[in-house]
């Protein structure tokens, strides 16, 4: 891709900041590097800070490695997705079992926009999530932010029949329990019910939506920090 000026120029594009860009595919159509140039057709960081990506794939095609560098050739940290190198790992399914990131110096890095420096999943025997595990660069689990607002240093699922989600479990950093969702199915394994339990500092609580009625039920206990039941709440909210 080339960038001109109305009188047929070469120009740096606004955005990106180059005015050329060159890709190289290998004999199965991956694209194994790219590059930028400026209008003298040198090398040129762009908008990322980096002017040439190389990626490596395995024999099943899968991507295994990232690569960033300068245009001296130089590793350095691509500013959007703020690392320098990421490393994938893969099972004989080619599911994805790592993701792990590095600075500039191929030492384990934490990307700020991420958070972590490495997550890995495992599978059931069904090809299903069983387990997301979020990693600091000291190899030790650290909370991260979910997209449903939660914080999370290890994520659990597990499944009627190995298939039907029927329990979602969050573990923060010290591996303890935060909360819990529970899936309730009728005969035709439609979603009935949804339970939430929560446990924030020895408070727990439980709520249950039935969904086939449109309302709130809900259960509400109090726990001491020797696990004794203090007080027990119950009712039902309408929509």
């Amino acid at each position: 891709m080339t960038y001109w000026n109305i009188d047929t120029t070469r120009m740096l594009s606004k955005t990106f900041q180059y005015w050329k860009s060159v890709s190289i595919y290998d004999n199965r159509n991956n694209k194994v590097e790219e590059a930028t140039y400026n209008t003298d057709n040198e090398l040129i960081e762009n908008h990322t800070g980096a002017a040439r990506v190389t990626i490596a794939y395995d024999e099943q095609g899968n991507m295994v490695e990232t690569k960033f560098y300068d245009r001296k050739n130089r590793l350095t940290i691509n500013e959007v997705l703020d690392f320098a190198i990421c490393r994938y790992k893969y099972n004989s399914h080619n599911q994805p079992l790592e993701e792990a990131y590095f600075d500039e110096n191929d030492i384990p890095y934490n990307p700020n926009m991420k958070g972590y420096h490495c997550i890995k999943a495992s599978y059931n025997e069904y090809a299903m999530i069983k387990s997301l595990e979020y990693y600091n660069d000291n190899d030790s689990l650290c909370d991260v932010g979910l997209l449903n607002g939660n914080y999370a240093a290890k994520i659990v699922n597990e499944y009627i029949d190995g298939i039907l989600p029927c329990v979602y479990l969050i573990y923060n950093a010290n591996e303890d329990l935060i909360l819990a969702e529970y899936l309730l199915y009728d005969d035709n394994k439609n979603t009935t019910a949804i339970g939430v339990e929560v446990d924030y500092r020895g408070n727990k609580e439980i709520n249950y939506i039935n969904t086939a009625i449109g309302r709130l039920t809900y259960s509400a206990e109090e726990w001491d920090k020797y696990e004794k039941l203090l007080t027990e709440r119950y009712g039902v909210e309408f929509d």
